[in-house]
């Protein structure tokens, strides 16, 4: 190449570099900048008049963005490198100003025509606007976490302060029915009770609802007889259809297996839902829950379990379709306000039935009626293991047992013992954890009901400090009865020394039967010997 023609072709590369975004830097092999390049010259506040003949390190100097620390420069690497060499993320240019940016960049060398070394060049890019986006993006993913777990905290001391006072309602209500009553007074108790159930029921929408919204809402499978728990959903509807003169009807496919394997208890709370809705918004004519079995599609393998409630009520207009399966949406505040609702059923009821690999719709006309329909796979199952008998929940128990009640809320506290005493148990009663060490300091109890939230030493520290005093030659089982009933409380009370939980409000007859599986074990270690002192043992609660 002649001398004219090297000369274009250099002037034709240094305008392609110069173009070029990247920041360009050469230097020979003594390690002397002989050439920038105009993004060169803007990231590192040289120019290239002031880099010819420095020092590349004087140029290019760099520095670690957490410790501020200097770093070598990359050149040396080169010579056993024998490639490329590329900087470790967090590294800083300090430019001619003083200030620093975040720079990627990789060096190679310049061979010589007999394969020595001759140079190196240097691409390198202003990364700091990267680095402040992703600063800012992993702010706010923490302060959206943090926000995520005040809401937890929040949802979860909201549903504490609600639940207790509704534990106490519902408790003296099942105590005075416990009573001689007319029939008008039994009439006004069930009303109440019900009043009661529904406020329980929208705390429950509200605490399910932000379960799914941070994706920790629990689908439990197990095999279980479909038609059975179809007519057991069913039943209290039908009671409250007849009060409206509505007929309720159930259609049932005989091709659907007996046992199928599902989540029963979702299964409840999505039909609830949709026949709860139906109710309220028909005020004539029928109500229609079909379960039917529909074939596998075009490219399918498994079969499909619809279910379909269809009703002749108000009907929604077409364009309010819309706002339906949507948070917080409700149709027509002017007509189903007067209905009440918290608007979060149907969004609860599609994030279930999506969760289970299902989808639910609706088709409707104003004034004629609607059909919600959802599906989902049909999974033969097996017949499940008989369950324990539940008992009726007022019938004396066939073995006291001697109890600590601790519970510092005097209702609460009122509500339980009655109850307690109305099975013909033994019951102590102490209103702080301080009190409650105490009393198991001077008494042996059988079981110890642990309400966690308590002024002073709460339920968790309480147990803790029975747990210490009792060593390993003792175990007095505890039982915490607690409002908080957000996903995992109970494996973290578990885990805590605690042998069961149940949320308030407390399901006596669940309690019940956990007290007599308590009784029965302990009967059958003083027989048996086969359990040691001391010995753990889970219950198997809700």
């Amino acid at each position: 190449m002649s001398g004219k023609a090297y000369q274009s072709e250099y002037r034709r590369m240094t305008a392609i570099i110069d173009c070029m975004g990247d920041g360009v830097i050469a230097v020979d092999k003594d390690g002397l900048v002989n050439y920038m390049n105009s993004s060169a010259e803007q990231i590192t506040g040289w120019k290239q008049e002031e880099a010819l003949g420095a020092e590349f390190s004087k140029v290019f100097s760099l520095i670690d963005a957490e410790t501020k620390k200097a770093l070598p420069s990359p050149l040396p690497l080169l010579d056993d490198a024998g490639g490329s060499v590329g900087l470790f993320p967090g590294t800083m240019l300090v430019c001619r100003a003083g200030n620093c940016k975040f720079i990627s960049a990789s060096c190679a060398a310049i061979k010589d025509d007999r394969g020595g070394k001759a140079g190196s060049v240097i691409v390198f890019r202003d990364i700091t606007r990267k680095k402040k986006a992703e600063e800012q993006l992993r702010k706010a993913k923490e302060e959206a976490e943090a926000a995520s777990r005040a809401k937890s905290e929040f949802l979860a001391n909201i549903s504490h302060e609600i639940r207790t006072p509704i534990n106490g309602i519902l408790g003296m209500i099942d105590l005075t029915l416990m009573t001689d009553l007319s029939e008008e007074q039994l009439e006004n108790l069930l009303i109440a009770k019900n009043c009661a159930n529904s406020l329980l029921s929208i705390i429950n929408d509200i605490l399910d609802f932000s379960k799914m919204d941070a994706g920790k809402i629990h689908i439990e499978y197990i095999s279980f007889a479909l038609q059975d728990l179809v007519s057991e959903i069913a039943r209290p509807h039908a009671v409250a259809a007849r009060r409206k003169k509505l007929r309720l009807e159930l259609d049932f496919s005989p091709q659907i297996p007996k046992y199928i394997k599902g989540a029963p208890n979702r299964l409840r709370q999505i039909i609830d839902n949709l026949l709860s809705n139906a109710v309220k918004f028909t005020e004539k004519g029928s109500i229609t829950l079909s379960v039917q079995k529909t074939p596998a599609g075009p490219g399918e393998e498994r079969e499909w379990l619809l279910f379909s409630v269809k009703d002749t009520g108000i009907g929604i207009a077409r364009k309010n379709m819309g706002k339906l399966f949507k948070s917080f949406s409700q149709i027509d505040s002017s007509t189903t306000r007067q209905f009440g609702g918290t608007g979060l059923g149907l969004v609860i009821c599609k994030q279930l039935v999506e969760q289970q690999g299902g989808k639910i719709w609706v088709t409707s006309e104003l004034q004629k009626g609607s059909t919600f329909s959802f599906t989902l796979p049909l999974v033969p199952g097996k017949e499940p293991k008989e369950k324990p008998k539940r008992k009726a929940p007022f019938t004396k128990t066939a073995r006291p047992l001697r109890i600590l009640l601790v519970e510092d809320d005097k209702v609460n506290r009122q509500v339980m013992s009655q109850l307690l005493k109305e099975k013909g148990h033994l019951i102590d009663l102490a209103t702080s954890g301080r009190e409650a060490v105490k009393l198991h300091d001077t008494n042996t109890y059988d079981v110890i009901l642990m309400d966690i939230l308590m002024p002073g030493m709460d339920g968790i520290e309480t147990t803790a400090k029975i747990r210490e005093k009792e060593g390993k030659l003792r175990h007095t089982p505890v039982i915490a009865l607690t409002a908080f009933s957000l996903k995992g409380d109970r494996e973290r009370f578990l885990s805590l020394g605690m042998d069961e939980y149940i949320a308030k409000p407390i399901d006596l007859e669940e309690l019940c039967l956990l007290l007599d599986k308590i009784a029965e074990d302990q009967d059958k270690k003083k027989t048996d010997g086969k359990a040691g002192p001391g010995e753990r043992r889970y219950y198997g609660g809700r």
